[in-house]
């Protein structure tokens, strides 16, 4: 089922090729929560240079233009499993840790030194100011109505909540100092 995913996509993130991430977060406010128990899914990080837009479509007959489900995803992950109950009528934001999988975006197109190693250095071409997006992949079955809306206002629309990305970097998230050597 597309509708059971989501994407976030942050626009012209200001982190230069291989600076060491010491933190991402992205904060998600939940509005409704259907269904009963925890929630499980996994977060990846599409894993492209420059992620196009996003586009929107909800309840799409597959193929849809831009499927959250078929983007190409990192090999970092983080999955979890939470009991989003009590969030039925008052709303509340969650905070995910993103840095893996930012870092092995970030990481695209560096050099094979620290931060950029093994799952962490691949092909491409990332650039200070590219688009990145972040993917919410459930695997709850989709024939269980067991779903959160993730919204950006509050219950009566009136306070905004956007979803938001953090990073911190260890030094510089601007400039990256070239490995030592002797």
């Amino acid at each position: 089922n597309s509708n059971s995913h989501a994407a976030f996509k942050f626009p012209a993130v200001s982190v230069a090729k291989g600076a060491k991430i010491s933190s991402a977060y992205i904060d998600i406010r939940v509005n409704e929560r259907r269904g009963s128990g925890n929630l499980d899914f996994t977060v990846y990080a599409e894993d492209v240079d420059d992620s196009a837009n996003l586009d929107g479509t909800a309840n799409c007959t597959d193929p849809c233009t831009r499927n959250v489900r078929d983007m190409t995803r990192t090999t970092s992950n983080h999955t979890y499993s939470i009991d989003f109950s009590g969030t039925a009528t008052t709303g509340n934001t969650y905070r995910l840790d993103v840095t893996d999988v930012v870092q092995e975006i970030i990481c695209r197109g560096a050099e094979n030194t620290q931060p950029c190693v093994g799952d962490f250095n691949g092909s491409g071409a990332w650039a200070s100011g590219n688009d990145l997006a972040i993917l919410l992949i459930s695997s709850e079955d989709p024939s269980v109505n067991n779903v959160i809306d993730i919204n950006s206002v509050d219950n009566v629309g009136t306070i905004s909540f956007v979803t938001t990305l953090q990073i911190n970097c260890a030094d510089s998230c601007t400039t990256v100092n070239p490995p030592n050597t002797a």
